[in-house]
């Protein structure tokens, strides 16, 4: 297999990976909050993105602060796992959703809780894993 191949391969099985992980969080978060939950208040993609972010942070460490992850590791877990993971567009589509139906107020909060609360996991993530092999 080429190098190519394999670069679209890891993106392949790490994007398939997270993209079911999304799945499975949206799922959690509509039996936690009840049938049609998602179109009150989107909590399934704000795990998604919070915990990608989190992953992300925890990951970045490894790869710039230690430099131990190879760059397959980068492709396979940063490019493909969490880009399947976290749900950006579907943040943006479900905020533009909710400021169209009038909820300006879910549609604001929509907005800081994804990125306030992504920021701060990103930052938590590396603090983390700088605490335990820092």
């Amino acid at each position: 297999m080429t190098d190519a191949l394999v670069k679209v391969f890891l993106v392949g099985v790490g994007g398939g990976l997270g993209s079911i992980s999304r799945f499975g969080l949206s799922e959690i978060a509509q039996q936690l909050l009840g049938p049609g939950s998602a179109q009150r208040y989107p909590l399934g993609t704000l795990m998604a993105n919070v915990l990608g972010c989190l992953l992300a942070g925890f990951l970045a460490f490894f790869l710039i602060d230690r430099s131990v992850l190879a760059p397959q590791h980068r492709l396979l877990l940063m490019t493909g796992f969490l880009g399947g993971l976290t749900t950006f567009s579907s943040f943006g589509y479900e905020t533009v959703v909710l400021s169209k139906s009038g909820d300006w107020g879910m549609a604001g909060l929509n907005i800081v809780a994804n990125v306030v609360l992504g920021l701060a996991a990103v930052w938590a993530g590396w603090a983390a894993a700088r605490a335990i092999w820092g």
